[in-house]
Protein backbone atom coordinates (compact mmCIF):
# COMPACT_ATOMS: atom_id res chain seq x y z
CA UNK A 1 0.00 0.00 0.00
CA UNK A 2 1.22 3.26 -1.11
CA UNK A 3 1.48 7.05 0.76
CA UNK A 4 -1.78 8.13 1.75
CA UNK A 5 -3.53 11.65 -0.31
CA UNK A 6 -2.82 14.76 1.54
CA UNK A 7 -5.55 15.08 4.05
CA UNK A 8 -5.17 11.78 4.53
CA UNK A 9 -3.42 9.69 7.36
CA UNK A 10 -2.88 6.11 7.54
CA UNK A 11 -2.92 4.58 11.21
CA UNK A 12 -1.90 1.03 11.90
CA UNK A 13 -4.91 -1.64 12.36
CA UNK A 14 -3.53 -2.41 15.98
CA UNK A 15 -4.04 0.51 17.73
CA UNK A 16 -7.73 1.42 17.85
CA UNK A 17 -7.33 3.95 20.20
CA UNK A 18 -5.44 6.16 17.61
CA UNK A 19 -8.23 5.45 14.91
CA UNK A 20 -11.06 6.44 17.18
CA UNK A 21 -9.11 9.79 18.26
CA UNK A 22 -8.82 10.57 14.42
CA UNK A 23 -12.08 10.37 13.73
CA UNK A 24 -12.78 13.11 16.56
CA UNK A 25 -12.35 17.11 16.22
CA UNK A 26 -12.15 19.49 18.71
CA UNK A 27 -15.37 20.70 17.75
CA UNK A 28 -17.13 16.49 18.59
CA UNK A 29 -15.39 17.27 21.93
CA UNK A 30 -17.45 20.22 22.48
CA UNK A 31 -20.35 18.16 21.09
CA UNK A 32 -21.13 20.00 17.59
CA UNK A 33 -20.54 17.89 14.80
CA UNK A 34 -17.86 15.31 14.28
CA UNK A 35 -16.23 14.81 10.69
CA UNK A 36 -13.71 11.55 9.82
CA UNK A 37 -10.15 13.39 8.55
CA UNK A 38 -11.21 12.13 4.82
CA UNK A 39 -14.66 14.09 5.56
CA UNK A 40 -12.78 17.27 7.01
CA UNK A 41 -10.69 17.56 3.66
CA UNK A 42 -13.62 17.02 1.52
CA UNK A 43 -14.99 19.78 3.50
CA UNK A 44 -12.28 22.07 3.09
CA UNK A 45 -12.56 22.02 -0.42
CA UNK A 46 -16.00 22.26 -0.41
CA UNK A 47 -15.20 25.50 1.97
CA UNK A 48 -12.61 26.53 -1.07
CA UNK A 49 -15.87 26.31 -3.44
CA UNK A 50 -14.09 23.69 -5.50
CA UNK A 51 -16.16 21.26 -7.47
CA UNK A 52 -15.85 17.40 -6.73
CA UNK A 53 -14.03 16.43 -9.71
CA UNK A 54 -11.46 19.00 -8.63
CA UNK A 55 -11.23 17.91 -5.35
CA UNK A 56 -10.70 14.42 -6.41
CA UNK A 57 -7.68 15.72 -8.20
CA UNK A 58 -6.10 17.28 -5.62
CA UNK A 59 -6.98 14.22 -2.84
CA UNK A 60 -6.13 11.16 -5.46
CA UNK A 61 -9.43 9.85 -4.91
CA UNK A 62 -12.49 8.83 -6.87
CA UNK A 63 -15.08 11.39 -8.19
CA UNK A 64 -17.21 9.18 -6.64
CA UNK A 65 -15.33 8.76 -3.15
CA UNK A 66 -15.34 12.87 -2.92
CA UNK A 67 -19.38 12.83 -3.49
CA UNK A 68 -19.61 10.32 -0.67
CA UNK A 69 -18.14 12.01 2.12
CA UNK A 70 -19.59 15.29 0.50
CA UNK A 71 -23.05 13.57 1.43
CA UNK A 72 -21.87 12.37 4.73
CA UNK A 73 -21.07 16.02 5.68
CA UNK A 74 -24.19 16.96 4.50
CA UNK A 75 -25.85 14.61 6.21
CA UNK A 76 -23.82 15.70 9.35
CA UNK A 77 -24.88 19.08 9.08
CA UNK A 78 -28.24 18.20 8.49
CA UNK A 79 -29.31 20.08 5.18
CA UNK A 80 -28.84 18.93 1.60
CA UNK A 81 -27.19 21.52 -0.39
CA UNK A 82 -23.56 22.00 -0.50
CA UNK A 83 -24.21 26.26 0.18
CA UNK A 84 -25.95 25.25 3.43
CA UNK A 85 -23.34 22.87 4.31
CA UNK A 86 -20.30 25.60 3.50
CA UNK A 87 -22.51 28.07 5.55
CA UNK A 88 -22.50 25.84 8.53
CA UNK A 89 -18.67 24.59 8.28
CA UNK A 90 -17.98 28.66 8.19
CA UNK A 91 -20.68 29.69 11.17
CA UNK A 92 -19.67 26.68 13.05
CA UNK A 93 -16.30 26.39 12.53
CA UNK A 94 -16.12 23.09 11.97
CA UNK A 95 -13.17 22.36 10.67
CA UNK A 96 -9.58 22.32 12.60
Amino acid sequence: MGQPAAGFEQLPASDPEARLASTLTSRELAGVVALVRQEQAVAQRLVEGRASAEIAEILARSEATVKFHAGHVLTKLGTTSRQGGVATLIAERCLT
